[in-house]
């Protein structure tokens, strides 16, 4: 599956049936997470996600990217999916995967 335009396709370019997009961060401006006994927030934007910490201080926008490697070790084929069409499931573990990163770039 690959996302196009927003739009979680399935194979000939259906979306999927059923499909509805989580609503578990929705209006939330960041989230608290337990990292190793310590609390490490996280920033969240409404359209892309949580907030990676950069070397410099700056924030980026995590992004969710699915590669399947070739017969020769190159990338055969590769999805991105955008925060709002992920699944309540995927957002958690980016949030958890983002605190992580931003708590080892302190």
């Amino acid at each position: 599956a690959s996302v196009l335009a927003g739009r979680p396709l399935g194979p000939g370019g259906s979306v999927f049936p059923g499909f509805s997009k989580s609503s578990t961060y929705e209006g939330l401006k960041s989230v608290t997470v337990d990292i190793d006994g310590k609390e490490e927030e996280v920033r969240l934007h409404p359209e892309f996600g949580p907030a990676v910490l950069q070397r410099d201080g700056s924030l980026s926008h995590a992004r969710y990217v699915e590669a399947e490697a070739g017969y020769s070790g190159g990338n055969q084929r590769r999805c991105e999916k955008s925060w709002e069409y992920m699944t309540a499931t995927e957002q958690k573990v980016m949030i958890h995967v983002v605190a992580k990163k931003n708590r080892r770039m302190k």
